[in-house]
C-alpha cells in the first residue's frame, strides 16, 4: 500500500513568511543553549561530550558538520537534572 502524496494546493502551501506559524523549538546551536541554561558556552561544549560519551544522552547531539552541532533542549536539561547535586557528598 502506497503513501498518496497531497498535491499543493492555495490552501495547503505558504506565500508569505506571515502564514508561518511559530513553533517551539526541539534543538539549538552551543550559545543559544547556554543563554537558556544561563551557562557559558564552554560549560555547554564540555556537558555535551559527556552527553555524547553516555549512551542514555548521546542520542540528543546532532552533530550536522563540521563546527556544527544542535543540541536538543529537552535532552539538555534531562542531561543536567541528571547530574544536579551529584557533586554533593555528606
Amino acid at each position: 500500500m502506497s503513501k498518496q502524496i497531497e498535491m499543493p494546493t492555495i490552501e495547503n502551501t505558504v506565500h508569505h513568511e506571515s502564514q508561518v506559524k511559530e513553533i517551539e523549538p526541539k534543538y539549538a546551536k552551543f550559545g543559544a543553549i547556554g543563554k537558556l541554561f544561563g551557562i557559558s558556552r564552554s560549560s555547554v561544549s564540555s556537558y555535551t561530550k559527556e552527553m555524547e560519551n553516555d549512551q542514555k544522552y548521546k542520542d540528543y547531539i546532532l552533530d550536522i558538520s563540521y563546527g556544527l552541532k544542535l543540541v536538543n533542549i529537552d535532552g539538555f536539561e534531562r542531561f543536567l537534572k541528571s547530574k544536579n547535586k551529584c557533586w554533593y557528598t555528606e
